[in-house]
């Protein structure tokens, strides 16, 4: 699209005023003093007011924008002026939305913020010369690969060298003449990388176009020969896992080994694992002990919680040496830390040194990356070998890694499990009689401990039988730690849950909404037989799911087969596809479900979806969202998004009341 220089009827919109300054000037203009050739629409441009070079966004429309009088705009981003221009040059990039029955301009103001965002990263440099590619390494031009950020674009051609004239008597690279441009090179979305450099075109003073490298594309350079050397090493290699262990001895270093002055209570397991750091946080605060947890959901120094914004069950080595330092900093003597299996065996835990450590169960789950069941146990297996045949393991007796884990030696055993056990070895713990309530669960506890047996009642005011089992997990860590097992048994009837883990929406609804972070098939079918228990009699179970994307499908199609089973109503949506075909995912989770047993309906927009379901509920039904539980953010090809199911649950619910 052709510079064009444009002549204003009315300079000024806001600000005016001879010599005042404009923080946020918008200009407007003669429809038809508009570059010719342009459609109704708003565009990304560069605006070249008295020889400064400013990025905006242009209105061209029969409605203005900010203006009655105005059928033409410029709404200059991040810019100051002085003096009202009385005209500019204006250079159209591209379009960022059409305009079509606008409802008025109140409503196009709303709808402009996005497009100035949008705007923001595609022109993120004041210099309309300046168009960044991302290239082969040997450099090239941009010819025919250049696309802009969040619209698919092949990769350009590899030319013979990094700094050179380019083709076609230094005419504008053909980029520029579709109009497709991208500034800054942090704005160039993966999918374009092609092969390693960034090399950027620049319009010399003579009219030609030239390309140059920058220090910029050279780290460019770096960080993207780093990620094509970590495609070609498998996750097990041991180059790769050393890498990774140093970059744990680094922040170890760099924090001063903090875990040296706290006692760490690491626990494991596939399901269940953020429930039993919270009860045992809990344990350990009604015992009046300084301590912190760090979890998926949560990072937590004494009674102040904040939500854990990697989302990631083990984060950086960086990040959790430096939350361990933290929780020095504040007197705190315990920490609890909730492992899993990717930082077990990357290092990411390495120098935490474990006191106690503990598993809730293993099932399927990450073979993607582990490769076998047994290979995934052993890798939970750091956890308790880390130990160093010093510290205290609480095994679950039920589960099958109980055999692998049982010989790895420990200064003392605490096994706990839903049967009375067969001998009288170590510390064990029980339970018999186990109810599920509408508001809870409650069965009978027994420890018996150097011969002798005690039982005291254990209540809790979460919904879920396995949540009985959490219990038990987080109680024999106490016990571990010489904790009393009444006093952890009794702090738990007053635990009031993980929020996003089987956390009951209630917006004054005639039906039960719970929330939770169900993924694996085993959780899918524990979770809904607790919520059948919980739902009257004659009354249907709606359920919400889906699958996470870049991870072992072949439990997409177990994952509808339970939901079929075990629900009334099973709708099928988008979750966290990655970089995966969303549709894709929703098509093998939909291939497992037997429609001759449920209702069964496909939604591709998980917004849309959750609405449908709450629609299709009757009073007193349970619908359940499973997958998302307290997450704040939604994974995509593009990144991550926001995505708050909690408080989406309880705005739509909000929206339904007559």
């Amino acid at each position: 699209m052709s510079t064009q220089t444009l002549h204003f009827k009315a300079p000024v919109v806001r600000g005016s005023g001879r010599g005042k300054k404009l923080e946020v000037p918008t200009l407007n203009f003669e429809r038809t003093a508009a570059p010719q050739g342009l459609s109704d629409g708003i565009y990304a441009c560069f605006v070249n007011v008295e020889g400064k070079i400013f990025p905006g966004v242009m209105h061209f429309g029969p409605r203005p924008v900010f203006q009655d009088s105005a059928s033409c705009e410029i709404h200059i981003i991040d810019a100051a002026i002085l003096n009202p221009p009385t005209h500019v040059e204006i250079e159209v990039i591209m379009k960022l939305r059409d305009v079509q029955d606008f409802p008025g301009p109140e409503a196009l103001v709303e709808q402009m913020r996005t497009d100035i965002v949008d705007a923001r990263a595609i022109l993120s440099v004041s210099d309309s010369s300046l168009c960044n590619r991302s290239l082969p390494l040997r450099g090239g031009n941009c010819e025919g690969g250049c696309a802009p950020r969040g619209v698919k674009g092949k990769a350009p051609p590899a030319s013979s060298t990094s700094r050179r004239r380019i083709p076609g008597g230094g005419d504008e690279p053909a980029c520029r003449q579709a109009g497709r441009y991208m500034a800054g090179w942090r704005s160039v979305a993966p999918q374009f990388v092609r092969g390693f450099g960034a090399t950027f075109c620049r319009r010399t003073k003579g009219g030609r176009w030239t390309e140059f490298r920058t220090l910029k594309g050279v780290v460019n350079d770096y960080l993207l020969m780093i990620g094509q050397l970590k495609k070609l090493l498998s996750h097990r290699n041991p180059l790769r896992l050393s890498v990774h262990r140093l970059r744990a001895l680094k922040a170890a270093l760099q924090y001063g080994f903090p875990a040296r002055k706290l006692t760490v209570i690491g626990i494991t397991g596939t399901d269940g694992k953020t429930t039993t750091v919270g009860m045992v946080m809990h344990i350990l605060r009604s015992q009046g002990i300084a301590a912190g947890a760090l979890s998926t959901a949560f990072f937590q120094i004494n009674d102040d919680v904040q939500w854990n914004p990697t989302q990631k069950t083990s984060p950086s080595p960086s990040t959790v040496q430096r939350f361990l330092r933290t929780l020095r900093r504040h007197k705190c003597t315990h920490a609890v830390l909730e492992c899993s299996s990717h930082g077990l065996l990357q290092g990411r835990t390495l120098f935490t040194w474990p006191s106690v450590a503990a598993i809730t169960n293993t099932s399927l789950e990450h073979l993607d990356y582990h490769g076998t069941m047994d290979r995934y146990r052993r890798d939970k297996g750091i956890l308790f070998r880390m130990l160093d045949g010093r510290g205290i393991k609480v095994l679950n007796a039920d589960d099958g890694s109980y055999g692998l884990y049982r010989g790895i030696p420990s200064k003392k055993t605490v096994t706990y499990s839903l049967h009375a056990p067969q001998s009288s070895e170590g510390t064990q713990l029980w339970i018999t009689h186990m109810f599920e309530l509408p508001a809870g669960a409650e069965a009978i506890l027994h420890v018996q401990a150097e011969g002798r047996e005690h039982i005291r009642p254990l209540q809790l005011k979460i919904p879920g039988a396995f949540n009985l089992e959490n219990a038990m997990c987080a109680v024999g860590c106490a016990v571990g730690l010489g904790i009393d097992f009444a006093k952890a048994t009794d702090a738990l009837r007053d635990f009031p849950g993980v929020p996003g883990r089987m956390e009951k929406i209630d917006e004054g609804q005639p039906f039960s909404v719970f929330v939770d972070f169900t993924v694996t098939p085993v959780a899918y079918e524990k979770t809904l037989k607790a919520l059948r228990a919980l739902t009257p009699q004659g009354k249907r179970i709606l359920v919400l799911t889906g699958s996470c994307g870049d991870r072992m499908r072949e439990k997409r199609p177990l994952v509808g087969k339970i939901c079929s089973e075990l629900a009334d109503v099973v709708v099928v949506t988008n979750e966290d596809p990655y970089t995966e075909d969303p549709q894709k995912i929703i098509d093998e989770v939909w291939s497992g479900i037997d429609q001759s047993r449920t209702e069964a309906h496909q939604i591709f927009d998980r917004m849309d979806a959750i609405k449908f379901i709450f629609s299709k509920a009757c009073p007193g039904d349970s619908v359940i969202l499973c997958a998302k539980g307290s997450d704040t953010t939604m994974w995509v090809n593009e990144g991550q998004i926001p995505w708050n199911e909690r408080e989406i649950a309880r705005e739509t619910l909000r929206q339904l009341r007559p």
